[in-house]
């Protein structure tokens, strides 16, 4: 990639999404202004210098096919749509605005070093305001909001006679806070470590490969899937199902064992999507091949609750304020 935040990557191929065809235009046209002499921007870091406002096509239809439509995902891998979905994910990202789904797409298509930076950047771009609330974008408007006090609008008053007659209004106890660059924020993070949008569950798809973590989420069909990766390995599957459902897995390991909380047999997995049958209520445990499921113990972890002020490694942002007292 030439230009963009991750210039220096290498592109699957030099092809990318258009955002439609422009009846004005007549041509395939896109939705970013894309940095062409960078020397004219102050911070070469970020991929584009705003969106372009475009008749009838919304500014992130490239990343669509991705999310949230679920046309394109790890199961396309290797394919052209999934090499042209890449390219603009890179070529785009990181996100321009707070509402932009970017970190979402990331995820959905397996790239984990790339979300990782971005999402290290995240809060220090989006969340101006306490404890998690952000703001929609664009960065302009963030930066307006977040350091003119006496920034004012224009507006109306619907019972003046004069209609026509505007009068400046105090913007700071009416600035545009919510949860909209936090929801794709948390959705990108669980999205990393599970995915079950086209039926096939998979753990940790996007996450990094140096980190460890656990989590327990809610896969589609009926599952609650808890699991563990320590330095990028695999360590656990564990799948409650609700409803009976038939669930397919993406197994992480070459060769997996699968034991029932209903049966004393197990169960050999071999193949990359291995379909395992299950009842309500049952509690399906996949280790690798190695591990000896019936020796498994589940022990109960007891966190500490936190009572101080998270900074983020930025020192723009943070998670609640200090004792003034």
């Amino acid at each position: 990639m030439k230009r963009g935040f991750f210039r220096g990557k290498t592109s699957p191929t030099n092809e990318i999404f258009a955002a439609g065809w422009g009846i004005k235009e007549q041509q395939m046209l896109v939705t970013y202004n894309l940095l062409g002499k960078s020397d004219t921007i102050k911070d070469r870091n970020y991929p584009n210098n705003g969106l372009k406002l475009l008749d009838g096509i919304f500014p992130s239809v490239p990343s669509s096919p991705v999310f949230p439509s679920g046309v394109i995902g790890l199961a396309n891998k290797g394919d052209q749509r999934f090499d042209h979905a890449k390219a603009t994910t890179l070529l785009y990202g990181a996100e321009i605005t707070g509402w932009d789904p970017v970190p979402i797409v990331m995820a959905r298509l397996g790239m984990a070093k790339e979300l990782a930076i971005d999402l290290e950047r995240f809060p220090s771009r989006w969340q101006i305001y306490l404890n998690g609330w952000g703001h929609w974008g664009l960065e302009v408007e963030v930066n307006k909001d977040a350091e003119w006090f006496f920034r004012t609008n224009q507006v109306v008053d619907v019972n003046s006679k004069a209609k026509d007659e505007k009068f400046p209004l105090p913007m700071w106890p009416f600035r545009h806070m919510s949860m909209e660059a936090t929801s794709v924020l948390t959705t990108a993070m669980n999205e990393s470590l599970l995915q079950s949008y086209n039926d096939i569950v998979r753990v940790f798809p996007a996450f990094p490969a140096n980190k460890s973590g656990r989590f327990t989420l809610h896969a589609q069909g009926g599952f609650i899937v808890s699991s563990e990766i320590q330095s990028g390995q695999v360590q656990w599957i564990s799948i409650k199902s609700l409803h009976g459902n038939k669930c397919n897995l993406a197994l992480p390991w070459k060769t997996g064992v699968a034991q029932s909380s209903l049966k004393r047999s197990s169960q050999m997995l071999k193949e990359p999507i291995s379909i395992i049958s299950t009842k309500i209520n049952e509690v399906i445990t996949i280790v690798p091949e190695e591990k000896n499921p019936n020796s498994w113990t589940i022990v109960g972890e007891k966190p500490i609750e936190n009572e101080k002020v998270k900074y983020h490694s930025s020192g723009k942002t943070q998670l609640g304020i200090p004792r003034m007292y």
